[in-house]
This record gives C-alpha cells, sequence and structure tokens, in this order.
C-alpha cells in the first residue's frame, strides 16, 4: 500500500468515525429522551422525588373546602374520601394510562360512596334528611368534589407530556433503528478498510467514542454549572419542582451516558495500544 493510499484510507477512516460517533449520539439521545424524558416511569420518579402527591392532596383539599363554603358543608364531608397516597397512587395511573395512549379512568367510586355516606352523617347530626336537602343538590356536591380531584390527579401539564410521547414514539423508534443501522455500517467499513491493522480500528472506535462523550457531557454540563431552568417561573411550586428535579435528573442521565461512553474510549484506546504493541513486536 502506497503513501497515497495510506492517506486516503486514513482520511475516510477519521470521516467514518466522525459519522459513527453522530450515530451513537443520534441513538443513546434518543433512548434517553424515549426511555426517561417522556417515559411515564421516569416522570412518576421525579414526582416522587420531591413529594408531588403531598402538596397535591394539601391543596386538593383546601380547593374543595373553599368550593363548600357556599353549601354550609363542613370540611369534614371529604374525610377518609381520599389520603395524599390516593392521590400518588391515582397519579402513577393517570400517567400510566396516558402515556399508554389509551383513555384515562376518572370514575371514582369510592370516593363518592365515602363523601356521600359522610354527607349523611352530617346531615343525621344536624337533624336533616337527604330529601330535605334534596338529592340533585348533594349529587351536584358530590360532583364537585371529584371533578376538584380530577383537576388535579390529571394535570394537563402530564397530559402534555403523553401527547408529545405518544406523537412522537413512531419518530423516535425511526430515529433508533436509523441510528442502529448507522452504526453497524460505519463500524464494518471501518473495520473492512484497516482489517489488516485491527489496532487502527480499535483506535478509529475509540475516536468515535470519545467524541459521542464528549457531544453527550458539554450541553448537559454546561446548563447544570449555568443552572438557567432554576429561574423558571413556573406556578403553582410543586409543578416548579417537578420540573427542575426532572431536567436535573435528565442532566445526570445523559452525563451518566457520556461517562459510559469514556469508559469505552479507555478500553478501546488499551486495546489498540496492545494490538499495535504485538504489531511492533512481531
Amino acid at each position: 500500500m502506497n503513501n497515497s493510499e495510506k492517506i486516503r484510507n486514513r482520511v475516510i477512516s477519521l470521516i467514518l468515525s466522525f459519522l459513527l460517533s453522530v450515530f451513537l449520539l443520534i441513538t443513546s439521545t434518543t433512548l434517553v429522551i424515549n426511555g426517561f424524558i417522556l417515559d411515564g416511569n421516569g416522570v412518576s420518579a421525579s414526582l416522587r422525588e420531591v413529594n408531588y402527591h403531598e402538596g397535591a392532596y394539601v391543596q386538593i383539599r383546601e380547593t374543595i373546602g373553599d368550593r363548600l363554603i357556599p353549601t354550609n358543608l363542613p370540611n369534614s364531608i371529604i374525610d377518609d374520601a381520599f389520603t395524599s397516597d390516593t392521590v400518588y397512587n391515582d397519579l402513577n395511573d393517570y400517567l400510566t394510562q396516558m402515556f399508554a395512549n389509551d383513555l384515562p379512568n376518572f370514575e371514582r367510586e369510592s370516593i363518592a360512596e365515602i363523601v356521600n355516606s359522610n354527607i349523611d352523617y352530617y346531615l343525621d347530626e344536624i337533624g336533616l334528611t337527604r330529601a330535605e336537602v334534596g338529592d340533585a343538590v348533594i349529587d351536584d356536591i358530590v360532583e364537585m368534589v371529584i371533578d376538584n380531584y380530577n383537576n388535579f390527579v390529571s394535570t394537563s401539564y402530564f397530559a402534555y407530556m403523553a401527547r408529545v410521547s405518544n406523537l412522537l414514539r413512531n419518530h423516535i423508534l425511526l430515529l433508533i433503528a436509523t441510528g442502529l443501522l448507522g452504526i453497524l455500517v460505519t463500524t464494518a467499513i471501518i473495520y473492512s478498510i484497516s482489517r489488516h491493522l485491527k489496532f487502527a480500528a480499535f483506535r478509529y472506535y475509540a475516536f468515535s467514542f470519545g467524541t459521542t462523550a464528549l457531544m453527550l457531557i458539554i450541553a448537559p454540563l454546561t446548563l447544570r454549572i449555568w443552572g438557567g431552568h432554576h429561574g423558571l417561573r413556573i406556578i403553582p411550586e410543586r409543578t416548579y419542582y417537578f420540573i427542575v428535579t426532572h431536567i436535573e435528573r435528565t442532566i445526570s442521565t445523559f452525563l451518566l451516558v457520556g461517562a459510559v461512553f469514556v469508559v469505552l474510549y479507555l478500553i478501546f484506546i488499551f486495546i489498540s495500544a496492545r494490538l499495535q504493541k504485538k504489531v511492533l513486536q512481531a
């Protein structure tokens, strides 16, 4: 092989190794987006970390309490109707259904039963019957309680995330397939070009892993150091903490994936050096 051929092969291999890093970036980034950012389990984990359900539970009770003032009914009618654990479980069920592109179940029979029972108990205490108050009036109150509960559990922000996830799902799968195909093709061509000097192929692979690691780490690390997401003006406060926490967890995930590529870079550099040493000793 003459010098011009060697130079040509090196240039082609460098271009291919850069393309390999691009395909690795596309695949890893898409997997993170699909498996964490727009994933119901990832969202649930971030909500759990900031105790979102606790704040939602308090606000649900306060809102329903305000709505009950014109009815002259006490807040005790919603006692035991739901707890913070109920809110947590129902929110998780809602997220699971939405991210699975299913119609969410808004039936709250247990809440309706407990509220009706509490109203009956209160009316009995003050010497009134349902007939005197009016079944329609009581039904409206129970419906109001359930509607307000559902409004908090089915927050529009989570519904929006689920819709985006479902809309992008086919495109995400296509990107993953494209990335994997690109990885296989470029890896095979690089190996074919450098098949007589395997250490060179491993060095080009190491270059790809290193480049991918830099692309995965630089932007998230810059965002973490800058901290611009902490300045977001979002209300209510619990939604702000959820979004900031979800961004922080996303940054950590990208940094972890980047660290994996750094390890791969070091491993392939080590393998390349060992293979080159064997060639020189031969």
